[in-house]
């Protein structure tokens, strides 16, 4: 039998700016409560709090990242999105056109990032300058905007020579993060590197989730994309196409090596 909670809490930063993420809240509240039979409460929080607060149990769900689940261990992983019928991203660092050319003219230059702790807007991206021989010091000039809208919009604007946002192969485009905050002005920029492929955005249990409630979850998220009016919803809400199942070791390319 289901065990049943009052309100279920859920959870999500706000990746692509504050106006998306509040919109976005609203109709996962909708949505879960109605495909899990019971209230859920969809809030936003800030990026780096989020992990922890799955951790700590004061969540019941999120919505997260791949470097907000390594970070909010032991949750439990209920299923990863679908973009482009792919489960992976990249993070790509990007330029506006005709400005620089090659990944190592960036050396000294400003560099946009989202936070120290994302994944495709900073973590990864900082993996791909040092593999092409960069040091601290031609990073001296890196700032951190908070969300890609606001990197896009910097480098967009030439407030910085440089950015990181997420890249979804086979679907928006080269640099997706922008073409869902720029629009078409996005056409303005262009891709100098990508990294290597980085698991979709998860959503994960807070650790102890009772087990039917978890499954629940997983079987209403999965069974989205079979209907019309489920694959609205995914696009809707999720800005994707589909779920499939997770597993804790999809995300061990972001784990210390």
């Amino acid at each position: 039998m289901l065990l049943l909670l009052a309100v279920l809490k859920f959870a999500l930063s706000s990746p692509l700016g504050a106006q998306q993420a509040k919109q976005d809240a609203a109709q996962l509240s909708a949505l879960l409560s109605d495909v899990l039979h019971q209230p859920v409460e969809a809030s936003v929080v800030p990026h780096d709090d989020l992990p922890q607060m799955l951790a700590q149990g004061k969540i019941d769900f999120a919505w997260l990242s791949a470097s907000q689940y390594v970070r909010a261990a032991p949750s439990v992983p209920v299923a990863k999105l679908l973009r482009g019928g792919l489960p992976f991203y990249r993070s790509a660092i990007f330029v506006r056109k005709g400005t620089v050319k090659r990944l190592t003219d960036l050396k000294g230059k400003r560099l946009a990032f989202v936070s120290e702790q994302s994944g495709a807007g900073y973590l990864l991206a900082l993996r791909v300058l040092l593999g092409a021989g960069f040091a601290e010091p031609d990073l001296r000039y890196r700032t951190f905007l908070g969300d890609h809208a606001a990197v896009c919009k910097a480098v967009l604007e030439g407030e910085a020579d440089a950015g990181a946002t997420f890249a979804n192969d086979g679907r928006g485009g080269a640099l997706a993060g922008c073409v869902e905050t720029l629009g078409a002005r996005a056409k303005g920029l262009k891709v100098l590197a990508t990294s290597d492929p980085i698991p979709n955005d998860v959503i994960a249990a807070r650790p102890g989730a009772p087990t039917e409630l978890v499954t629940s979850l997983r079987t209403a998220l999965l069974s989205l994309a079979s209907s019309p009016p489920g694959r609205e919803q995914l696009n809707a809400v999720f800005h994707a196409d589909g779920f499939v199942p997770a597993d804790d070791a999809d995300y061990a390319v972001l784990r210390p090596r």
